[in-house]
């Protein structure tokens, strides 16, 4: 069996989720990925220039690693298994039922070796990329807000509990039972800014065992932040700020695909997540969880 590897219409973040949701999905039914490094199968129209990411090159290696795995015989190219889907609740949430347990856990534990960590540092000092903080000493938060940033506040409870009872039934996620959530909740399980005090009271928690950690925003070029008492960090080179996000220890994350896939390849020990919808289909909050990440809503 094989698959062919493909990107989407997305953004970065939500283009290497879609990989590395592939690479789960072949290394639990044994299938080889075919694929181009340098001209991926579009299921929806997408960005090549990713290609060249400090990430996707990692995740290419992993790749091929990968296929060295898988005996290559006749009988090897005859079925092929298509993973594409309309959105992610699909590709992810079928992963996360093979695997039984969440993608971060288990991509650190069984797929990220050390030498890909290694060859990922490397290509990041290639490119120049900076950490303008202590990464034992910062408090570093995303704030996503560009393309979103009028889109309303919600609780992410709500969507993150609807999703979570209907995986943990054993049910895969796809578009009809997000439209089923949004139904009821309509401005639930979208990518929307979080009201600042809520972040601010996290920072608060953060800052009771860690007084003397500085507190570092990260967010898209051109955001007016005057207004919040801390240092801001924006480029344009989007790898450059995730590359950051996977660089420090303690972080405090927005609803953002970009901002989950630090910590696949980052040292976060001390992991603020707020809650939607979109991370039962990975494992987070639910039974499949392994790790000590907190959650905020």
């Amino acid at each position: 069996m094989y698959i062919d590897l493909f990107g989407s219409c997305d953004q970065l973040g939500g283009n290497i989720a879609d990989i590395i949701a592939q690479i789960l999905h072949a290394k639990r039914d044994k299938m080889y990925i075919r694929y181009n490094r340098n001209q991926l199968r579009e299921y929806h129209p997408y960005n090549q220039a990713y290609n060249n990411t400090i990430f996707m090159q990692t995740l290419f290696d992993i790749i091929d690693e990968h296929n060295k795995t898988i005996d290559i015989d006749d009988d090897t190219f005859k079925t092929y298994i298509e993973l594409a889907s309309p959105g992610h609740f699909e590709i992810f949430s079928k992963a996360l039922l093979k695997i039984r347990r969440d993608f971060f856990s288990y991509f650190k534990k069984n797929i990220y070796k050390q030498k890909f960590r290694k060859d990922f540092l490397e290509r990041a000092n290639a490119k120049g990329y900076d950490i303008p903080f202590d990464p034992k000493k910062t408090i570093l938060v995303h704030l996503r807000l560009y393309d979103v940033r009028d889109r309303p506040d919600y609780d992410g409870r709500i969507c993150a509990d609807f999703f979570k009872a209907h995986i943990e039934s054993g049910a895969f996620a796809d578009e009809e039972t997000n439209e089923q959530l949004r139904s009821n909740h309509p401005n639930n399980n979208c990518q929307a800014p979080i009201n600042f005090d809520k972040i601010q009271a996290v920072i608060d928690e953060i800052k009771q065992y860690k007084p003397d950690h500085e507190v570092v925003l990260v967010s898209y070029p051109g955001e007016d932040l005057s207004h919040l008492p801390y240092r801001t960090i924006s480029h344009t080179d989007e790898s450059h700020d995730l590359f950051l996000l996977c660089s420090c220890e303690t972080v405090i994350l927005s609803r953002s695909q970009y901002a989950l896939m630090a910590l696949m390849f980052g040292i976060a020990n001390d992991v603020h997540i707020p809650l939607w919808g979109h991370l039962p289909c990975y494992g987070l909050y639910t039974k499949y969880d392994k790790n000590n990440f907190k959650y905020y809503y």
